[in-house]
Formats: C-alpha cells, structure tokens, sequence
C-alpha cells in the first residue's frame, strides 16, 4: 500500500494505529485522519473503497488516535486528536441491495473539551437489541452514543452523560467481557492512579473499585485476548 495499489503497508506514512474486522478485513488509520481498507485474504487495498471514508463536510483531517469495530462488523469508530468521536457503518449504497456492501461515513461529534482517553462498543447488543458505543476523556466524563440515530446531517447523538472521577483522570475503557458475578452490562474503566473500576452506564452508578497493576505506568489501552479460549477463561491484554 506504499502507493495505496501495491498491497504494502506505507512506509512513509505514519500509522496511529490498525484494527480488524471479523470478516478478516484489516482498517489502518494514518496520521492525516485517512483510514485505508486491506483485504489480507487477496493482499491488496480494496480501492473499491473511497481512499478518505469521511467524504463529507464534517470530513477530519485530526490525526486517529484509537480505532474500534463493533463485535458484528457492522461498525467501527475511532476518536481523533480533536477531541471527536467518529461513527462509520457498513452498508449498500444508497440503500440499493445489488450493490456490494462498502463502509460509509455516519457522523462524529465533539464531546469531551479535553483529550479522549478511551472508546468501546459495548460486546453485545442490550436488551432493546442495541449496539452501544461510549468514550471516556480526561475531563473526567463518560459519554454513550446514540448509534442507531447516527447520521451524516445529524451527527453522532449523545445518549448519556455521567462523572467517572473527581481528581484523577480515567485513561483506558473496555465493556466489561461477560457477566461474571452480575447479570448487568457493565464498563470497565482504569485511572492514572492505578484503580480499576466497574460502571453501569445506565444507572450511571459505581459498582466496584479495585487496585489494578502498579507498575510499568498507569494502563492506556485494555484489549480482551479471546473472549473463546479452549480452556473456558478469558484473558485481557493491557
């Protein structure tokens, strides 16, 4: 992909970072706010694709600080150095089924009036059978999307808004992988005082606090390693 044709990785520009989808499809995010779409199965860019997926007004030009994809590859979402949050959806063109299904811009908003730590889809849809998406900034706010009302004319509506913390600052999220002790949807969140804590978002309530790993550095990213391993655990990668 050095000249976005040949199926490398560019090796002059900078990537933030990459993620993939569960169809195998690999989304790499590069400073100037591009995002380009590989297809590891054929080893090339899928040029098919629009080269900047935000083609719109709204289109950022921030560099992409975190990029996610929702668990039923419908989504992904990455937050930019402009404190925004972006939302793509993959669909038909224009709503025409004969059409090959292509990712689409579908919103952003800016939210947090200070760095965004942290996004995260929620692992699976609630019990209205929805797909949540929230972030977490160092202003110390948490915020949930609206991500079935999103939209390129009405952005990325929030749905709540709820306080993490008063004096530290929350630096990584993840939804809290499976209902271990507790049949709620829960958000796992770390601070720069090496606590960990667990949320309900919906009731915007605090349900534990413990210490996490002291050292290395407080925890930046939080990654769930496989959420099906052979021997029945799950393991979470920080």
């Amino acid at each position: 992909m050095g000249d976005a044709k040949d199926g490398k990785i560019p090796r002059k520009r900078l990537i933030t970072c990459m993620e993939f989808t569960p169809e195998g499809e690999l989304l790499i995010a590069l400073w100037k706010g591009k995002i380009e779409v590989m297809s590891i199965e054929q080893g090339k860019l899928l040029d098919e694709y629009p080269a900047d997926l935000a083609v719109s007004d709204q289109r950022s030009t921030d560099s992409i600080k975190q990029l996610i994809v929702s668990p039923d590859g419908k989504y992904f979402a990455c937050s930019d150095s402009n404190n925004c949050v972006n939302l793509y959806k993959k669909d038909f063109l224009n709503g025409d089924t004969d059409t090959d299904e292509c990712w689409r811009f579908n919103g952003k908003w800016q939210t947090h009036t200070t760095d965004i730590s942290s996004i995260c889809f929620s692992n699976s849809l609630d019990e209205n059978d929805t797909l949540r998406l929230f972030s977490i900034g160092k202003d110390r706010r948490c915020f949930e999307y609206n991500v079935t009302n999103a939209s390129m004319s009405a952005g990325l509506p929030v749905e709540h808004m709820f306080c993490l913390e008063k004096e530290a600052y929350p630096t990584a999220c993840i939804w809290y992988p499976g209902a271990l002790d507790s049949k709620e949807g829960l958000l796992l969140t770390a601070n720069n005082e090496y606590k960990m804590k667990l949320w309900n978002p919906t009731t915007k309530s605090s349900r534990r606090t413990c210490l996490g790993p002291t050292y290395g550095g407080e925890i930046t990213k939080l990654k769930l390693l496989d959420e099906h391993a052979r021997d029945g655990k799950q393991y979470l990668l920080y």
